[in-house]
């Protein structure tokens, strides 16, 4: 749940720092369209509850012999 505040707070000051930058007009209205676009696939697929997984490693190779 934090993180779906964590996320509007970031959309409010990425839209607030792109009307300070002077973006006014359709050019604002697209911006706000692609991140709430951004957010909602998020929502949809995003799953900040589950415990990470990191991958498991093969074999150490040298990069450099």
């Amino acid at each position: 749940m934090i993180g779906f505040v964590i996320l509007v707070l970031l959309i409010a000051l990425s839209l607030g720092g792109l009307w300070l930058f002077g973006l006014r007009g359709a050019a604002l209205t697209a911006s706000a369209a692609a991140l709430l676009l951004g957010g909602a696939g998020y929502a949809l697929q995003g799953s900040p509850g589950l415990p990470g997984a990191p991958a498991q490693g093969t074999e150490s190779r040298d990069v450099f012999p």
